[in-house]
């Protein structure tokens, strides 16, 4: 999954984090609706949540976000044997 986001987010520059765990911890924020301060009891599984919400409202205001979520449901749908 990192190298399929990377092709829409790249900047260029090297990451702390990989895309995998960003993504991860912002579903999971959208998915359960949790304050950005209260992403996980045990640290260890997602980044910071600083971290992510940076990317989340980088992403965001660029409109990739979006380009992401798009993206990995058509993958999916593929996965699943089904049209994009």
């Amino acid at each position: 999954m990192d190298k399929f986001i990377a092709k829409i987010v790249d900047t260029g520059r090297k990451r702390k984090h990989s895309l995998r765990e960003v993504v991860n911890g912002i579903l999971k924020i959208t998915r359960t609706g949790r304050q950005w301060r209260n992403l996980e009891d045990r640290p260890t599984i997602y980044p910071a949540w600083e971290s992510l919400y940076d990317y989340f409202r980088r992403w965001q205001q660029k409109g990739m976000w979006g380009e992401i979520l798009a993206s990995l449901v058509q993958k999916e749908r593929e996965r699943q044997g089904k049209l994009p």
